[in-house]
């Protein structure tokens, strides 16, 4: 943070007056294009409703979520981060689905625009506060789902991190990868553990 300092000396008296809050550097505010509750599924529930969601999964494809997710226990579901590098109905839909995604359709009011312009972040458990440097801060907030849309930065500008505010922990290094679902290719599959031990440092 750049610090200014200014001196003056005047013959007769001056009234001091504070520099505006723009003169510092300072966290930008996401752009929530959606928030919403969310009902979320324990890992075995979700298991089940691989195999069960019209058959557009099998059963390798639900083993292979449970073999990973049952590491981490049933908060594996309660905090997630995917990354949307274009808009795909496609990959929405498998993102909801295979992930245990419920959306509820009760909008908490949270959005600052309805402009959901990709890249997207959807984030659950875990509620957007600022964007910082290369990360978006994130305070934990279970049951909550929301759409942070990065298209209108330019690319330099763009995060690729998610950190704990005001610990600053590193929850992902990085969540961007390429279009497809799964936890296989999930870059940030530790993010439950790292929820619960930034908490414990509380």
């Amino acid at each position: 943070m750049m610090r200014i300092s200014c001196l003056a000396v005047f013959a007769a008296p001056v009234a001091l007056l504070a520099l505006p809050a723009a003169t510092a550097a300072a966290a930008d505010k996401p752009t929530v294009c959606y928030q919403a509750t969310v009902a979320l599924s324990t890992v075995k529930q979700q298991r089940a409703a691989i195999v069960d969601s019209d058959r557009r999964y099998t059963a390798k494809d639900a083993d292979a979520y449970y073999a990973v997710a049952k590491r981490y226990g049933d908060d594996f579901v309660q905090y997630q981060v995917h990354y949307l590098a274009e808009r795909s109905g496609s990959l929405s839909f498998d993102l909801y689905k295979y992930n245990g995604i419920k959306d509820t359709g009760k909008e908490t009011g949270g959005a600052t625009t309805k402009d959901c312009t990709p890249p997207l972040v959807w984030l659950v458990g875990l509620k957007p506060v600022a964007i910082e440097g290369k990360a978006i801060d994130v305070t934990e907030q279970r049951g909550l789902f929301s759409v942070v849309a990065l298209g209108k930065l330019t690319k330099q500008a763009r995060p690729h991190q998610l950190k704990m505010a005001g610990s600053g922990k590193l929850l992902c290094k990085d969540f961007r990868r390429d279009m497809g679902f799964g936890v296989d290719s999930d870059p940030c599959l530790d993010l439950s553990a790292k929820v619960r031990a930034a908490r414990k440092k509380r």
